[in-house]
């Protein structure tokens, strides 16, 4: 039984992001049921347990604020998570973790395979951090030139519009962009619509939605925005724009709608 430990109020804290970085993170759920097993071993109180789903490259986590709060009144004084990179991916947010922890505002931090203490010299920590944000760094860089040669390639790097799907049977970084079985003949009959020159695009929308049951991607009706997108997308003749606004123009190797 640790005798520090039980002096100790303790916060778990889980958060895994939906970018990159955290690809290979174990799920939320998951870091919860782990961490609890630790606790249970370690004879850890846990007073809360707090999740999100947000990357920590950036300021601006809602609940990671309001952990630090809680802590900062008193509420708890320990933090239970599965790595360090979970609680800060920057310098401002991880700088402020190293503070308390000096100052003794946080007692503890047990992560899955390390404990940290007032007493203990912080330089571990700030090395932690700092490989953390370097990863997210790199990580950044070599998705944007991935994306970037994707497009040279003449493949959108993102998902396509409705009427076409990515590939995913082949090895990453080499999925194309093919035809839609269940909505590009629709979507083609919808520009014929258009092409007639005597529908508008609003009349497009409601034979579309009424008379066609159009669903899109997600199980939704084809809403009327998403109609006027697609007749002002320049990817359904054979070209798109990366990154958008950029003024960087690549010809598809999609095949074209129109």
């Amino acid at each position: 039984m640790n005798k520090v430990n039980e002096k100790v109020k303790y916060i778990l804290y889980a958060r895994k992001s939906t970018e990159s970085e955290d690809r290979q993170v174990l799920s939320i759920s998951s870091q919860i049921d782990e961490l609890k097993i630790i606790a249970e071993r370690e004879n850890i109180q846990i007073i809360d347990i707090m999740s999100e789903s947000k990357s920590a490259k950036t300021l601006g986590r809602p609940v990671f604020a309001k952990l630090i709060e809680r802590i900062t009144k008193g509420e708890a004084n320990g933090v239970l998570c599965w790595k360090l990179d979970r609680l800060a991916r920057n310098f401002i947010d991880g700088g402020k973790i190293i503070e308390m922890i000096q100052q003794g505002v946080i007692k503890h931090i047990q992560s899955f395979s390390q404990s940290y203490y007032p007493q203990d010299n912080v330089l571990l920590m700030s090395l932690e951090f700092g490989m953390a944000n370097q990863y997210s760094r790199d990580l950044s860089v070599n998705v944007k030139r991935g994306m970037k040669r994707k497009a040279e390639m003449g493949w959108y790097p993102v998902q396509p519009p409705v009427g076409y799907l990515n590939s995913k049977n082949k090895a990453r970084g080499s999925n194309d962009i093919y035809k839609d079985p269940e909505r590009f003949d629709l979507v083609r009959k919808m520009w014929d619509l258009m092409l007639t020159g005597t529908h508008t695009m609003t009349d497009i929308w409601k034979i579309a939605r009424d008379d066609w049951q159009f669903y899109g991607r997600r199980g939704i009706k084809i809403s009327q925005s998403s109609v006027f997108y697609m007749f002002t997308n320049p990817f359904y003749y054979g070209m798109f724009e990366w990154p958008r606004k950029s003024g960087n123009w690549y010809t598809g190797s999609h095949e074209p709608m129109v």
